[in-house]
């Protein structure tokens, strides 16, 4: 039997560790994430895990800290519905800025804190093509439909807080034609629009409401100093740090839990400013592979910047696995193109379509437009991308004259001669001594450049030509004799 003075350490130390163990489980938890500067995909990942995060540990509150300039509408919209939807309290503290799409953010929380030195609000929307800002006015009935849709969404957003004069604040964010005044209703002061205020005289007379002040004219967008945010009721209060605002919710005790960017999800944000280059350098590296001998770096570069691309997108929840299908189907029909059926014909169209649509939808929430909003989102990505096709064909323009051996987008390298039994071709630059065109008889013998499975590259005299097996494939370094021509190559078999 052990001592009873041996087991009495030991149960101490169980009992210790169990009174903390239910110390820990009654112990509040406040999970706080980030949104810093110009808004991107990879917030929508780091806020959904932040969101899990303090549902998983019955968080008492989700404090979003923000600062930020604003984003795109539609971005915006989603983090805001995340933020709507949540199963926990979230609350906005904003620390310098909240402009823009960063203003409605904020009224997506069901509280609103601002530090000493913030504003809120300016939140008109820009029309931005991929060569730049769009000059106002350029096209009057987007910019009221768009002006139209989000002034309502913000206005929707703000009569969910039950705060008096709140949707007037909001509009006047968005679209500089609403002024608002500050308004004494029979004691009760609350901002409100003229027109809401014009109205009251109508049907109250005019002594029933006063006009206090104008809080913005219909000539400026509304920007909130905190103080003023707080005085017209838009905020919940202004605090100097983090702490006092956890103080002010009774959570100044609470275990803290901070959420910040995972590696994947900030290799994202670093992708998404030069997705279009991705894509770009990924056709152009590509195609330079399919046009010469092997499979060597431009290849493996090509491929490795379009799955990034990809996985970016399928990262943000933007390209799911129909787009990335599509798109793997595209690049097989070329292939099929290139070393089956060379030559231009339906297997490449196919395959240009299939890589078109899917990289264009790889960049869209949805499928089909349904508002302003998403239609002038499509009209701009369907602009990035042809900007994107031509930046390809001019750098193979300009590849073509430093790499000779690559032909631009399936030239001709071949032409028929005066008979079935000959062939022209030209000296591309294998041998240098080779640079006059010369004819190539059916019966000439040469040497693969390449593996011809069955498609590839051939050498007659010192000149290269475009080149596909008659039957079976063809190592490098073997002996070949040209059979035939077939458009724009020769169709050789071994030489025995």
């Amino acid at each position: 039997m052990i001592p009873l003075k041996r087991l009495l350490p030991p149960l101490a130390l169980l009992l210790l560790w169990a009174g903390s163990l239910g110390a820990a489980e009654g112990e509040e938890t406040v999970v706080v994430t980030r949104i810093e500067g110009q808004l991107s995909e990879s917030m929508m990942a780091t806020l959904e895990r932040a969101i899990d995060r303090a549902v998983h540990e019955e968080a008492a509150a989700l404090i979003l800290e923000i600062d930020t300039p604003g984003g795109e509408i539609e971005l915006m919209d989603r983090l805001g519905g995340l933020l709507a939807t949540a199963e926990v309290q979230p609350i906005a503290l904003v620390l310098n800025e909240a402009v823009s799409a960063g203003a409605f953010l904020a009224m997506s929380c069901e509280l609103i804190f601002t530090m000493g030195n913030a504003q809120i609000g300016s939140a008109t929307p820009i029309h931005i093509s991929p060569v730049g800002i769009v000059p106002e006015g350029t096209n009057p009935d987007l910019e009221e439909k768009t002006l139209s849709y989000l002034r309502a969404k913000f206005r929707d957003r703000a009569q969910t807080h039950d705060r008096p004069g709140m949707e007037a604040l909001a509009e006047a964010m968005v679209d500089r034609r609403v002024e608002v005044l500050l308004v004494d209703d029979g004691g009760d002061r609350r901002p409100m629009t003229r027109d809401e205020f014009d109205d009251l005289i109508r049907s109250r007379g005019a002594g029933a409401v006063r006009m206090i002040e104008t809080i913005c004219s219909n000539e400026d967008l509304l920007n909130l100093t905190a103080q003023e945010a707080f005085d017209y009721g838009f905020s919940d209060g202004i605090v100097l740090s983090r702490d006092e605002l956890l103080e002010s919710q009774g959570l100044d005790d609470a275990r803290v839990i901070e959420i910040l960017p995972s590696w994947s999800e900030r290799m994202v944000g670093a992708l998404e400013g030069i997705q279009w280059i991705l894509l770009v350098a990924g056709l152009v590296l590509v195609y330079i592979e399919f046009k010469m001998p092997g499979f060597g770096i431009a290849g493996s570069l090509g491929l490795i910047f379009l799955s990034l691309l990809m996985f970016k997108n399928y990262l943000v929840g933007l390209a799911e696995i129909p787009e990335i299908l599509l798109v793997l189907l595209g690049f097989v029909l070329l292939v099929v193109e290139i070393f089956v059926f060379p030559g231009f014909g339906a297997a490449g169209i196919a395959g240009i379509t299939c890589i078109s649509l899917g990289v264009i939808f790889s960049f869209l929430p949805f499928f089909l437009p349904d508002g302003p909003v998403e239609v002038s989102m499509l009209k701009e990505t369907i602009q990035s991308f042809s900007i994107s096709l031509a930046a390809v064909f001019i750098s193979l323009m300009l590849f073509s004259k430093v790499l000779p051996r690559t032909p631009i987008l399936n030239r001709l390298v071949l032409d028929s001669g005066s008979g079935p039994a000959t062939l022209q071709g030209s000296a591309v630059g294998l041998a240098p001594e080779f640079d006059a065109v010369r004819d190539v008889a059916v019966g000439d013998a040469g040497t693969a450049a390449s593996d011809l499975r069955p498609a590839g590259k051939v050498v007659v005299d010192g000149q290269p030509f475009d080149a596909r097996s008659e039957g079976d494939w063809i190592a490098r370094g073997e002996r070949v004799l040209i059979v035939s021509s077939e458009g724009n190559h020769l169709v050789v078999r071994k030489s025995v």
